[in-house]
């Protein structure tokens, strides 16, 4: 379940970089997976 986060974080940039950027800049890239949830 290590790589599934890490396969999803590539998409959810291409595919909503508007909410990864929003998050990454809240919390520096710590909620990665929780903007990839939502997604």
């Amino acid at each position: 379940m290590t790589s599934s986060p890490s396969i999803e974080c590539h998409l959810s940039r291409s595919h909503v970089m508007s909410l990864e950027y929003t998050f990454s800049t809240e919390t520096r890239g710590t909620h990665h997976e929780s903007v990839i949830v939502p997604v």
